[in-house]
């Protein structure tokens, strides 16, 4: 079907844009929040964490305050930018949705919904104003928000987390968590493992 909803997945290198500049710094930027409040410019909230946090804003200061500061490596901004040959201005055009979006070592990695139908348009015009590394689509059937866990995967990583199995060096066993819950050793390591193995499998499909 022509409008039929995709997911599309996109690594691209935008020249004469400052997140190339992320390539320089030692930072990640995820974009929290984006609003266009006319036909010139657009808002975005951006997370920028880092140990070069702080000199990558200085670097952007032109129309970026920032909001909130979490320690020296972790600050919450707002910056005002132009809407002309961005990225964000295509997904806007082509009334694409952002489920996420960030930028790495200069490059921006962008996951969104957009109807196939205008598919081919919106690479043509992406191609216009960046060099494309990556361009995947795929049915809106492979996107989870959430981990898919039983009711006891769940019950038994949460145990786990939280009487500090993940810890170093660990503060329980898997013997003294399972007899807190009533179950074998065995029991607790297999349906814990399943429960690891879901939540990897997830953060690896939907990463980006």
């Amino acid at each position: 079907m022509k409008d039929e909803i995709k997911i599309l997945r996109i690594e691209a290198l935008h020249e004469s844009c400052w997140t190339e500049k992320t390539d320089n710094f030692d930072v990640k930027v995820q974009t929290i929040y984006e609003d266009f409040p006319n036909m010139e410019v657009y808002n975005s909230q951006l997370l920028v964490w880092g140990k070069d946090s702080k000199k990558f804003i200085k670097m952007i200061k032109s129309n970026v305050y920032i909001v909130n500061t979490f320690g020296e490596e972790l600050k919450l901004i707002n910056c005002i930018c132009r809407r002309d040959n961005t990225i964000s201005d295509i997904v806007k055009k082509y009334q694409g949705t952002i489920l996420s979006q960030y930028n790495f070592e200069g490059t921006e990695y962008w996951k969104i919904l957009i109807k196939n139908n205008v598919i081919d348009k919106f690479r043509e015009r992406l191609e216009e104003i960046s060099h494309i590394k990556g361009f995947q689509v795929t049915d809106l059937t492979s996107f989870s928000p959430f981990p898919e866990l039983t009711n006891i995967q769940k019950k038994i990583i949460i145990k786990a987390f939280s009487k500090g199995y993940y810890s170093f060096p660990k503060n329980a066993n898997a013997r003294e968590i399972s007899k807190e819950l009533g179950i074998s050793p065995v029991t607790f390591i297999y349906h814990l493992r399943k429960a690891e193995r879901n939540i990897i499998k997830h953060y690896l499909n939907n990463a980006w």
